[in-house]
């Protein structure tokens, strides 16, 4: 049964690079740094829209704008194609498997997708990917990496993706005085 199973899930080769800004990598081979970057399937936007139009959390300190080729991405997935991915500068193989989900408000061009980074402890992923939007998460350890969609078109029509890591996140609300002390108490 286990043969079967690892039979049935795609193997897909992602590899990953690293946050900081727009401009080459170290390694001088021409791969944008954004947190997250498919290779050939993302691309970084660089019409940047207002951000009060894009709606991303203001506790989100720290992201990326891209857009996506979601023709080329449902392809690669659906076909088992290696998808060379870059985040934070580590190259990494992901090995996923299509699941089906039977959710009534759920179109049925929407397909996800959930898996594990290959040789790495404590990873996780989970794709969901529409004819328009994709959306997920990477988890490696204690760290996720978000993809989100925004309401925003860029110029070319497609929707813009906002990508970010769990540490870029910070805390909503404040301490409110008092409080905690009440509550190791109670």
């Amino acid at each position: 049964m286990v043969i079967a199973l690892v039979g049935a899930i795609f193997v897909l080769g992602i590899s990953a690079g690293s946050i900081h800004n727009a401009n080459n990598d170290s390694e001088g081979n021409g791969i944008q740094s954004t947190i997250i970057t498919f290779e050939g399937i993302s691309e970084r936007l660089s019409d940047v829209p207002e951000e009060s139009v894009l709606n991303i959390p203001t506790n989100i300190k720290k992201y990326d704008l891209l857009t996506f080729d979601i023709a080329k991405m449902q392809d690669a997935l659906t076909s088992g194609r290696q998808i060379p991915v870059w985040i934070e500068g580590i190259s990494y193989t992901m090995n996923v498997g299509e699941i089906g989900v039977n959710a009534p408000d759920v179109e049925c061009q929407t397909h996800s997708y959930v898996g594990s980074l290959e040789n790495t402890k404590n990873s996780e992923i989970v794709l969901t990917i529409s004819e328009r939007v994709i959306i997920g998460r990477i988890s490696i350890g204690n760290i996720d990496y978000v993809i989100e969609s925004t309401p925003v078109k860029s110029q070319s029509g497609k929707i813009v993706h906002y990508v970010h890591s769990s540490n870029d996140v910070t805390e909503e609300g404040g301490y409110l005085f008092g409080i905690q002390d009440y509550l190791a108490h109670a």
